[in-house]
């Protein structure tokens, strides 16, 4: 599901008074439109490391050792500074961990 950010703004109708103030108002509209920006799912380092549960430092850590939780950290795209996750790849990083039901099922790899 992609992130969409909504910015909307509706019609108003906003009185002014006449040029001349003879006590004339004139009507004017201002017409805004609702605008659909639709971005394709990706996260900020910060939100990446919430979304896995981690601090922003460990996987900035982790960009640089390129391990996190014991196996390959998850891929990232690096424009200038900013840095970015694809949400997909987060999840696909996380379905490589087996499920568990207890903790005896932790210790038999």
């Amino acid at each position: 599901m992609a992130q969409i950010d909504k910015i909307a703004n509706t019609s108003n109708r906003v009185e002014s008074q006449h040029c001349c103030d003879c006590n004339r108002y004139t009507s004017t509209y201002q017409l805004e439109y609702t605008t659909m920006i639709e971005k394709p799912n990706f996260f900020t380092s910060k939100q990446a490391a919430e979304y896995l549960g981690y601090a922003e430092n460990t996987l900035r850590d982790c960009r640089v050792r390129g391990i996190l939780a014991g196996i390959k950290a998850p891929p990232y795209i690096k424009m200038g500074k900013r840095v970015e996750y694809y949400k997909e790849d987060l999840d696909n990083w996380k379905m490589q961990f087996k499920k568990i039901t207890n903790t005896a099922q932790s210790s038999i790899s």
